[in-house]
């Protein structure tokens, strides 16, 4: 566990240091020292040719590993379209060359948040920004353009300010300094509320959580977590995973290495998207790795080492990293699940806390799948009988899945259309569960977690999720007569998500400027629509009238706090 902070002063004194931009080569290279030469003079057998051929396996896979990272691109679009444009939206990728620097944006933060700490308690110089999340995690090595950069502002106990009116001060000096017009409540991550903000600055999407530094208080559980200090036990998160692995460096490359086979395979999360796992949660998962191998052998054998216990890990118990016992030994904090949860990974800090829940049956299963597929195929690669680029294969939804339903959010300007999806992502995450359960039939769903904006022909800001549809059965008294297609009524389950989102706090404030669209798509249709959307062609809808072989119900949301209209 992490020792109390004593001072702000201690909070900066745990930051690790940081290096120059380390490219995933070097560290592949400085970690692929000849460890089979050696394992193999260790056992005698250095002249035998089993010997040589696992070397030379070796020496291929930690090359191809690197060539691979180096030419992997951002998942942007579906079943490998790459969605290179877009509508003129904050969600929009930018390049490398156009966007502000990480170290620009925390200075930037930094002048924002102590102005707006001055202007409300006339105290200068205040508080402390620091990266969390990913961005500490992999600390020294090149974040792509995309990604998102995560950081707390830190505030003394002493200083009496409301983080509400500090949020909203800090907004009102975007908006001015830097013309920030997208800022949106910044949205929960698993367990911790920290409040904040989230917004586009200068080409890169940046989350900014306000935080205090208070002493004496309780231990973090789920039951006794403080909106105020939820960042920065986000940071402590980070730091304790930092403070459990031998070597920072390879764990960087391991778990960009995962992070891009769970972003090209879907069932990476950003902030729990959809129940998958997340950037914290696979850290996790990755530190673990890290200890039980002891950091033996190459970063190919690492990743092959990750994908062989993850597959077979007894889910039972909940993923979590070896802790210090008093300096005697390593021992495991184990926790059973209690909540019912079929796949957990716990936080390093704190009593309970997860960083990842995983409680439908479908989403357990497909990544345990994914999981088993990865352990399948490191295996054969490190044999010399596959390659890296099998690996990280972007999965073909529109092969294996038949049936598609599309959810698009629109807005008239870049303000509303933050607000609006954030308040859409929080709703998103359950559909799923409440497709399953709420139809008579027997569905399986697989969201793609990829938000892909759009150029939609009546609204200014429109982004789109899409989920894939698999019916398994389908009740007796559901299957119409010989020749007609087989009817799954899904209305229900649309009007009751439909007034979930029809609570919006701020829906009467921005009536008429936002709106969905629900609708059913086959794989034809999806196709077509990610070709327009890559071609950077303007989306038009059809009629909204249901057409009589449609599966599901095609849903339009009226404005206001109790009043829809489904169509």
């Amino acid at each position: 566990p992490l020792p109390r902070l004593g001072n702000m002063a201690a909070i900066s004194a745990l930051e690790p240091s940081c290096s120059s931009p380390t490219s995933p080569q070097a560290v592949i290279q400085h970690s692929s020292q000849p460890t089979a030469e050696i394992r193999a003079k260790s056992s005698g057998y250095e002249n035998s040719a089993s010997a040589r051929a696992k070397v030379q396996c070796e020496s291929q896979a930690v090359q191809g590993l690197g060539q691979v990272l180096s030419s992997l691109k951002p998942v942007t679009g579906m079943d490998g379209i790459t969605l290179v444009k877009g509508p003129p939206t904050s969600l929009e990728s930018q390049s490398e060359a156009t966007c502000i620097s990480a170290e620009a944006v925390q200075d930037a933060l930094l002048r924002v948040c102590q102005v707006a700490v001055a202007s409300l308690c006339r105290e200068s110089g205040i508080g402390e920004v620091l990266p969390i999340g990913i961005q500490q995690l992999m600390s020294g090595s090149r974040l792509a353009a995309d990604e998102v950069l995560e950081y707390v502002f830190v505030l003394p106990g002493s200083v009496q300010c409301r983080l509400a009116e500090l949020i909203q001060e800090a907004s009102k000096f975007l908006a001015t300094d830097f013309n920030v017009q997208d800022a949106a409540p910044a949205p929960v991550d698993g367990l911790l509320p920290a409040p904040g903000l989230e917004f586009n600055l200068q080409g890169r999407r940046v989350k900014l959580l306000m935080s205090q530094f208070l002493t004496d208080i309780p231990e973090p559980s789920p039951n006794s977590l403080l909106p105020n200090t939820s960042g920065l036990l986000a940071r402590q998160v980070s730091l304790a995973i930092l403070d459990a692995v031998p070597d920072r460096r390879l764990f960087a490359v391991l778990l960009q290495c995962v992070r891009c086979w769970s972003k090209a395979r879907g069932v990476h999360g950003t902030g729990q998207d959809f129940e998958y796992i997340g950037d914290v949660g696979w850290a996790v998962c990755c530190a673990r790795v890290c200890q039980d191998e002891k950091m033996n052998g190459s970063l190919p054998h690492l990743v092959d080492a990750f994908f062989r216990r993850m597959s077979r890990w007894d889910w039972s118990r909940p993923v979590s990293i070896l802790r210090a016992d008093d300096g005697s030994g390593q021992t495991e904090a184990v926790t059973a699940s209690r909540d019912g949860s079929q796949m957990l990974v716990r936080l390093p800090v704190g009593s309970n806390l997860s960083a990842a829940s995983c409680q439908s049956e479908s989403m357990v299963k497909l990544m345990k799948k994914e999981l088993q597929r990865g352990c399948r195929i490191t295996s054969l690669i490190m044999q010399g009988k596959d390659t890296w680029q099998s690996l990280f294969k972007q999965v073909l939804m529109l092969d294996r899945y038949r049936h598609f339903l599309q959810f698009e959010f629109m807005a008239s300007n870049e303000q509303v259309m933050s607000q609006w999806l954030a308040w859409g992502k929080k709703h998103m995450r359950g559909f799923p569960a409440l497709l399953e359960k709420g139809s008579r039939c027997n569905i399986v769903c697989r969201p793609w977690p990829v938000w892909m904006p759009f150029l939609d022909a009546e609204w200014s800001y429109s982004t789109a999720v899409i989920i894939a549809v698999k019916v398994l059965n389908t009740p007796a008294a559901d299957v119409q007569e010989p020749g007609h297609k087989k009817v799954v009524d899904l209305r229900k389950v649309v009007v009751d998500f439909l007034e979930q989102l029809c609570r919006w706090p701020d829906g009467l404030r921005y009536q008429g400027q936002y709106d969905l669209y629900i609708r059913s798509s086959s794989r034809d249709e999806v196709r077509e629509w990610l070709s327009m959307v890559a071609n950077n062609q303007v989306v038009k809808r059809s009629s909204p009238q249901m057409a009589p072989e449609v599966k599901f119900a095609v849903s339009a949301l009226e404005t206001g706090p109790t009043s829809m209209q489904l169509q």
